[in-house]
């Protein structure tokens, strides 16, 4: 802040309302000038809204439940998305292939190329109630469902090495 003189004071009080271009408001920088200083505080309110948003719809965003685990493969990497497959060749629509585990001890996966299981948008999942009133199983995204009805993302633990009991 400018701190006056008293001459500057007594000219600046001697100038009509006409010739002071800042006595003029246009609305815009009303607003600007309401605006300076809580750019932090606007920025801070949008973030929180967006992590209320993302917390509504988690089970539309979500493919599979948040309760589910693989107990099988804890400590599993994230799918990795492609668009090229094993041999090459571009695809225009995403896909992700299995994986399973080559060596418990190393936590060493291996990605199944037999198969390639194409993503979607809206596809069918677990249900859960949308805004907590309307059942529905809408999700996102996610696999296209198999013969049995369930999807990559959805489908139940298989156990890595079998082991036969005797009866």
């Amino acid at each position: 802040m400018k701190i006056m003189t008293p001459s500057e004071i007594e000219d600046r009080d001697r100038t009509a309302p006409g010739e002071n271009q800042s006595a003029i408001r246009n609305p815009q920088s009303q607003i600007r000038d309401w605006l300076r200083g809580r750019g932090a505080l606007l920025a801070g309110a949008g973030l929180v809204m967006f992590y209320c948003l993302i917390a509504v719809f988690a089970d539309l965003l979500a493919p599979y439940d948040y309760s589910s685990l693989s107990r099988r493969e804890p400590f599993a990497p994230p799918t990795t998305i492609r668009f090229r497959d094993a041999q090459g060749r571009w695809h225009a629509r995403p896909f992700v292939y299995a994986r399973q585990l080559l060596d418990p001890a190393t936590q060493r996966y291996e990605e199944i190329t037999d198969r390639a299981y194409p993503l979607e948008l809206f596809a069918r999942g677990y249900s859960y109630e949308f805004l907590w009133l309307f059942p529905t199983d809408l999700h996102l995204f996610g696999t296209r469902a198999e013969a049995g009805g369930r999807g990559l993302f959805s489908a139940p633990p298989r156990p890595h090495n079998p082991v036969s009991v005797p009866p």
